[in-house]
């Protein structure tokens, strides 16, 4: 179940209509910047100032903060208000309109469409001035390129602003982000692909018809517009437990059910109820999964699903194997998989 922000803390402000309501595990990022905004009045200052680069702003205070704030324009990632700290200057009198971003690519429209809802917030008296930011990882913003934003900042910048008076909060905030900019340098900004959305959108109609004629109850991820590399496939059932996938690897060439957060080390039993071509091991980037796989061609290419579509059904036919096998030997799999998750047997 995720997490969501439903309402800002002055619930009886007169900027009820903005709500927020997206999921905390998808980008934390976002929350680092809104606790920051909440909590340190000098970040907020500084933030500003680097948008502004006027003295005629230090005068302000924020007065909101809307996270993932969604309306007839799509979504804005962060929404921070600033009030006058002056008496007589009642309401929002600036609005930063922030988007982050890490590996996404930009939208159709995305910056024209922060800047209209900018417009439509001071036609409805929602903010009196606005400016809306880009933040990115320096190698998302080449030389003077804003991508149609007022402002850009970049995430090298920003983190050093971090909790300065407390040295291991902010050790811990700068980590975050960098690992937020390895992440980028690593897989690069994730463009859409239409012959990757393609591919994957053929995959889950075969996966309904296999699903038919098989008489599996296998889910798969619903079509949407995906980036190039997204080419792992993975599958839940209603017979295998919550903490567990199938998964189809596609251009390694293997399927495997995951068992995650069962140490190896407690399963080896499971060795006796596996076939001669099924491989027991340790997954994960700690190794703290267990693993069940069988291998099978590799997809060199998703140009084209007509070409894969006999790799496709071997895929879906091993998948049916690891999920036929935990289903005819489920007693015995429950009982070795708890000994692996440290429950009692």
């Amino acid at each position: 179940m995720s997490d969501t922000i439903s309402d800002p803390p002055n619930a009886g402000s007169t900027i009820s209509p903005l709500k927020s309501g997206r999921s905390i595990q998808e980008f934390w990022i976002d929350f680092l910047l809104e606790e920051e905004f909440r909590v340190d009045p000098n970040f907020a200052l500084l933030f500003l100032a680097e948008v502004y680069s006027e003295n005629k702003i230090l005068d302000v205070r924020v007065r909101e903060v809307i996270h993932s704030m969604t309306d007839k324009f799509g979504e804005a990632d962060l929404v921070v208000l600033f009030e006058r700290t002056q008496e007589g200057c009642e309401g929002a009198q600036i609005a930063l309109l922030i988007e982050d971003k890490i590996t996404a690519s930009f939208q159709p429209l995305q910056a024209d469409r922060y800047r209209r809802r900018g417009e439509d917030g001071k036609k409805t008296g929602l903010w009196r001035e606005y400016r809306t930011v880009l933040v990115a990882p320096e190698k998302y913003l080449p030389g003077d390129q804003t991508h149609g934003f007022d402002a850009k900042l970049p995430l090298e910048q920003i983190k050093h602003w971090l909790c300065p008076s407390d040295e291991a909060r902010h050790r811990y905030k700068c980590a975050r982000i960098d690992e937020a900019i390895a992440k980028k340098n690593i897989s690069g900004v994730q463009i859409v692909d239409p012959a990757m959305t393609a591919f994957r959108a053929t995959y889950y109609a075969y996966l309904q018809d296999f699903n038919a004629r098989r008489k599996t109850n296998f889910v798969g991820r619903l079509p949407r517009p995906t980036y190039w590399g997204d080419y792992w496939f993975k599958l839940k059932s209603a017979d295998l437990p919550l903490w567990s996938r199938l998964r189809h690897r596609a251009p390694t060439g293997d399927v495997s059910i995951d068992f995650y957060a069962v140490d190896i080390k407690n399963v080896a039993g499971l060795r006796e109820v596996l076939d001669q071509d099924m491989r027991l091991l340790a997954t994960g980037k700690y190794l703290q999964h267990t693993s069940i796989r069988l291998g099978i061609p590799k997809i060199a290419s998703f140009e084209s699903f007509e070409d894969s579509r006999n790799t496709v059904e071997a895929a879906l036919q091993a998948a049916e194997r690891l999920w036929s096998l935990y289903r005819s030997e489920k007693e015995f799999f429950d009982r070795i998989l708890a000994l692996g998750r440290g429950s009692p047997a």
